[in-house]
């Protein structure tokens, strides 16, 4: 197989493995063998354990930015709907891994940030996107008379933020979907309803 395609089968071995487990729960040997790749040819496409998290982080936030993107440009929809769209969406991916895996940047920001200004940075800068897409979206509300324009876009984002990681939290814990059912009924059915 071409280096491209192997690189990004380790990438997505990886994704799996870290959300499942953890950064530090997942060894090199671990991916290369669920990744069918021979030991010994993990440096031929990574530097270090390191440069290799950098890239799962990168491609996971990629994928997410891509479906955020599109359900938030979503021209059927009013800015309040794509909004609700969005974490409608975010949480049927919950719902895919039965509760169990909850957000990989919020997994890896707890576990790694501390350790490693590079995995720090890119957690940042994955995050940085992610709020600036959520506060055009709630500018884009605002400016339609759709969403009361008292609140500060960039702060609101922060807010639904960190709401979201916290309920994402609670939901890994009970292994149940309820705290983001209840997220999204009291943000959309009350705080943020016209």
């Amino acid at each position: 197989m071409e280096d491209a395609s192997t690189r990004d089968r380790l990438i997505d071995t990886g994704i799996q493995s870290m959300l499942s487990k953890s950064y530090h729960g997942v060894g090199i040997a671990e991916v290369l063998a669920q990744a069918g790749v021979p030991k010994g040819s993990f440096y031929h496409y990574f530097r270090s354990k390191e440069d290799f998290g950098a890239a799962v982080i990168r491609r996971y936030w990629t994928t997410a930015r891509e479906a955020m993107g599109e359900i938030l440009a979503d021209p059927s929809k009013t800015p309040m709907q794509r909004l609700r769209a969005y974490f409608h969406w975010a949480l049927e991916q919950q719902v895919l891994s039965d509760c169990r895996e909850g957000c990989l940047l919020a997994k890896l920001g707890t576990e790694v940030s501390h350790g490693s200004s590079v995995l720090r940075q890119e957690l940042k800068r994955s995050t940085d996107q992610w709020l600036e897409l959520l506060a055009d979206g709630i500018r884009e509300a605002q400016e339609s008379g759709e969403l009361n324009p008292v609140y500060d876009p960039d702060k609101l984002a922060l807010f639904l933020f960190a709401a979201w990681e916290g309920a994402g939290l609670r939901m890994v814990i009970l292994q149940d979907r309820a705290p983001l059912d209840n997220f999204i009924e009291l943000v959309f059915g009350g705080m943020l309803a016209s």
